[in-house]
């Protein structure tokens, strides 16, 4: 399984590899088994011959029980490989930095010759599991091919315009007209700028045009069996190994007050966490119960797929156009094909429920000296009532959309897979927050909330 372990791992750096043709059917059957990673391999002709039967159950068995494993592992490079002025050509002037990150960055770029302003997206690492170069490489393609593409016209508009990009050996550049103020629809949210009634508002017209012209097309119903597939591949077995990833973190020290939690890696261990209050389940212990339980797995089943006409549809990744008084995308997942279109709705529930707050520093937590865990929202007073008051109020503000409930017409139950992706993107977001920014106390508050979100749906169900 040598050849297996090296095309799963290429997978999960999103790094390519050189491999025979005869490899193809092999990769392929990796690539779908894990969609959200960008890894390539460029297929040869060579004497190199594949002696893996995928047509044994066996094999497919012992390829997935890899694939698990290695998600666990420091699938990541943060190695930096460009320098803030190698990314401004002649003629150019760095105005401001509106994001930096250890992937990427995100600069304002004045045009000395027309005064014009537009925003350059860098990536000069590979990332967490391929999120820096080789992301913004699969968002560019994306980017590209919806402009090209009739069927997606009313899609491309809902993005910023596309004005140029740039591949070089150390560092990939996107350059995207300037909208608003560059700040996220969540900062805006978060500083009352937005308020609630506005966002609902906005965003049921953003939906009235992104359903019908990019994630209903080609929609199709999944067969039960891909569909469980579907459950393992985007949800149950990602999230296992993104807290699993916590065993291999011992080196990094708290920088939250914690009176018993010495290592990462006893998070894993920990069978009940007591979090403001209430006891909840290990999260990994959860997931085995919704594995082991059919009826629970046959409601959070996705049972259609449709175009991928985002993948990381989150409020950070939309900003506002104060010209047109509309929220425009920014930051797709670069995945060009069908995609199951109530993860993207669980994106942007979990932005409202938490995530967003964390994102943005807006939280207090601690562990009193019993191990139980203090977890609170601070921030704007009143941007923080707004955010809960939209996360109470979302499911009602999307059903009211009619291109949504055609959406999900299939989707007997739309609102249980919404809070299950909800909880299941705070444990599969553990990896980013600690590596990129360098945060245990982020990644234990996003692991802490996708743990109690994750009990209380499933406890829910078995009522």
């Amino acid at each position: 399984m040598e050849v297996v372990d090296r095309i799963i791992r290429n997978r999960f750096l999103g790094s390519e590899i050189e491999l025979s043709s005869s490899y193809r059917q092999l990769v392929e059957y990796v690539n779908h088994r894990t969609p959200t990673a960008y890894g390539k391999v460029r297929f040869v002709e060579s004497d190199d011959s594949c002696d893996i039967e995928l047509d044994n159950p066996q094999t497919r068995d012992a390829v997935l029980a890899l694939i698990s494993d290695i998600q666990c592992t420091n699938n990541y490079n943060i190695t930096l490989q460009g320098k803030l002025e190698d990314f401004i050509k002649d003629g150019e002037s760095l105005v401001k930095i509106l994001y930096g990150g250890s992937a990427g960055q995100i600069l304002l770029i004045k045009d000395d010759a027309s005064d014009e302003y537009f925003v350059r997206k860098v990536a000069a690492r590979f990332g967490v599991e391929g999120n820096g170069t080789p992301k913004l490489e699969a968002e560019i393609r994306f980017l590209l091919e919806i402009n090209r593409s009739p069927e997606c016209k009313v899609l491309k508009g809902l993005f910023p315009h596309v004005i140029d990009h740039s591949y070089t050996e150390r560092f990939i550049t996107l350059d995207q007209e300037y909208v608003g103020e560059g700040k996220n629809v969540l900062t805006l949210l978060s500083q009352n700028i937005i308020t609630p009634a506005e966002h609902v508002a906005y965003v049921d017209t953003l939906l009235s045009s992104l359903i019908p012209h990019g994630y209903a097309l080609r929609s199709r119903l999944v067969p039960k069996t891909e569909s469980l597939d579907h459950l393992e591949d985007y949800y149950l077995r990602r999230a296992e190994g993104r807290i699993r990833f916590f065993q291999n973190c011992e080196d990094f020290s708290m920088d939250f007050p914690a009176n018993k939690l010495l290592s990462l890696p006893e998070l894993v261990e920990r069978r009940v966490f007591r979090i403001n209050g209430i006891e909840y389940r290990s999260p990994l212990e959860t997931i085995s119960k919704i594995k082991a339980d059919d009826s629970i797995s046959d409601i959070l089943r996705p049972r259609t797929e449709s175009f991928c006409a985002h993948g990381d549809l989150t409020f950070l990744n939309m900003v506002f156009d104060d010209r047109s008084k509309a929220h425009k995308l920014i930051d797709n997942r670069g995945h060009i094909g069908n995609w199951d279109a109530l993860y993207d709705f669980g994106k942007l529930k979990f932005t409202l429920s938490g995530f967003g707050q964390v994102m943005l520093r807006d939280f207090d937590l601690s562990e009193d000296s019993h191990g139980d865990f203090q977890l609170t929202m601070t921030g704007n007073a009143r941007g923080k009532k707004a955010l809960t008051e939209l996360n109470n109020s979302f499911f009602d503000d999307i059903s009211k959309n009619e291109a949504f409930a055609k959406l999900v017409k299939d989707e007997l139950h739309w609102q249980e897979r919404i809070l299950f992706a909800e909880a299941i993107h705070y444990l599969s977001d553990i990896p980013h927050r600690l590596l990129l920014d360098q945060s245990p106390r982020n990644a234990v508050a996003v692991f802490l909330l996708g743990t109690a979100y994750l009990n209380d749906l499933y406890d829910a169900l078995r009522k």
